[in-house]
């Protein structure tokens, strides 16, 4: 099977299990950290804002879904948001990361739900089927910045794939 093809299914399937189609895209573009929230986010448009990655041995091998996102892409993100933000420096999230025991995309989730106006879930690693990351107005948004997981297949067969 091609990869662009198996791209396809693994976010077909992500897409049509998560819990909510709204999202807080991040991206990183001279030391500055920013923020895109866009609702109604089609399968096509993951699909454009992923790649096909080898998942970790830890995490069981095969492919994995990973977002990433460009300068191109993110002119398109910014043209169809609802909201786009400076959340900060790249050297205040690298600080921040540093001195934490938190990743990177936590951080980026912490930041952002404060600059939006949001509060977080209140289970920090709520599956992506049972609730977003953080909530507006009682709204889900599910947070995604620089190289994060969308899903891998072993979690797909786990979740009945």
């Amino acid at each position: 099977m091609e990869k662009n093809v198996i791209l396809q299914n693994m976010v077909n399937w992500y897409h049509k299990e998560s819990f909510t189609s709204n999202y807080c895209f991040g991206y990183k573009a001279k030391g500055v950290v920013y923020a895109a929230l866009v609702n109604n986010v089609s399968a096509d448009l993951l699909a454009k804002l992923a790649k096909l990655d080898r998942a970790s041995s830890k995490n069981g091998g095969g492919y994995s879904i990973k977002y990433k996102m460009n300068k191109e892409n993110w002119e398109f993100i910014t043209a169809i948001a609802a909201d786009v933000k400076v959340v900060c420096s790249e050297e205040y999230l690298e600080e921040c990361y540093r001195n934490s025991r938190k990743n990177r995309g936590y951080l980026f989730e912490e930041m952002t739900a404060n600059l939006f106006g949001g509060v977080l879930d209140e289970k920090p690693n709520t599956s992506f089927r049972d609730g977003g990351d953080f909530y507006i107005n009682g709204v889900p948004y599910q947070a995604k910045y620089m190289g994060a997981t969308y899903t891998n297949e072993t979690t797909m067969h786990n979740m009945g794939a």
